[in-house]
């Protein structure tokens, strides 16, 4: 288990950046592109300290393993992320 304050150290990131690259694709499913992980690495110690970001899904009807999320609620996510970054 990960203790937040380690996170914030660049050596501990550094150490297990392979591991960070391995995972991430295997539990996330995401549009990332290098320009957008780019961006996140540089701004990462402005990211971390956001507090919450709500992202609010729903199931889909007939399909109980899958669950959708509004594009409203994306846009809100981004913005709230954007403005945490400055």
């Amino acid at each position: 288990m990960a203790v937040i304050s380690k996170l914030k150290s660049p050596l501990l990131l550094i150490r297990h950046y392979g591991q960070i690259l391995t995972v991430f694709p295997k539990v996330f499913k995401t549009t990332f592109n290098f320009g957008n992980v780019k961006a996140l690495a540089l701004n990462y110690h402005g990211a971390i300290s956001i507090k919450k970001i709500n992202i609010h899904s729903s199931k889909v009807a007939g399909q109980s393993e899958v669950t959708a999320i509004s594009q409203a609620n994306l846009d809100l996510a981004k913005e709230q992320f954007q403005e945490s970054l400055k």
